[in-house]
């Protein structure tokens, strides 16, 4: 087998792969990574085949074909969860993991990867990793309508936004803590935070977003002087 040839069709069929995913065919594109995973699978390649196997998850999700994404999300994470040189990529993977059993309602799996991925990016040092997982974990914590540590994860989250001066990402964590106040009727201290949210939101020029929270803000007044 000439090596450097096959590697060279690998690479070539990546290029493909990615070109086609640019232009929205998923399907196509996830034919060209399979190809060129299998490439790097037969020279014992592990790492590329991983990477294109990455991808290839990435397609499926793409295409909501979920249980093909965590199937192969899964091996991509096996091959490379002892590379201590690739910590970061593994994080990801694994936070990809959690959003795909988010959406088929596994919430005890999501909590479990994206810790996993808080426990790396706390070990690189990665802030906005560490507040994003910290999101993820919050979020669980509402879809399991466990209320008081969903708060103590979204506080954590913004404390590192803040740290950080990530505006968008104190906003948004501002509005979702605001959303627990409003689920535990504690009206008073929905409208102190979905008020921090709509400032901070148009002093960055979010306005989208601003008008949305500031819908909120109006329609929990009406309700509390109703």
């Amino acid at each position: 087998m000439d090596i450097e040839n096959e590697i060279s069709k690998a690479k070539e069929l990546n290029m493909s792969g990615k070109k086609a995913a640019g232009a929205g065919d998923f399907e196509k594109a996830a034919e060209f990574f399979k190809s060129a995973s299998e490439i790097y699978k037969c020279i014992d390649d592990s790492i590329n085949m991983a990477f294109q196997l990455f991808s290839l998850a990435n397609c499926y999700h793409s295409l909501k074909k979920n249980t093909e994404a965590l199937d192969i999300y899964t091996k991509v994470y096996d091959l490379i969860k002892d590379n201590e040189k690739l910590l970061e990529y593994q994080a990801i993977v694994l936070n990809n993991l959690g959003h795909l059993n988010v959406s088929i309602d596994d919430y005890d799996k999501a909590g479990n990867f994206f810790k996993k991925a808080l426990g790396i990016y706390e070990t690189i040092k990665n802030e906005t990793g560490k507040a994003l997982q910290l999101q993820n974990i919050a979020s669980v914590h509402r879809d399991l309508k466990e209320n008081k540590q969903a708060l103590e994860a979204y506080f954590k989250s913004i404390e590192i936004f803040e740290k950080t001066e990530d505006r968008l990402g104190e906003g948004d964590q501002c509005t979702n803590i605001a959303y627990i106040y409003v689920c535990d009727n504690n009206v008073d201290e929905a409208l102190k935070w979905y008020k921090k949210a709509a400032g901070i939101y148009r002093d960055i020029h979010e306005d989208t977003k601003a008008d949305l929270t500031e819908k909120n803000i109006k329609q929990l007044e009406g309700h509390s002087r109703a």
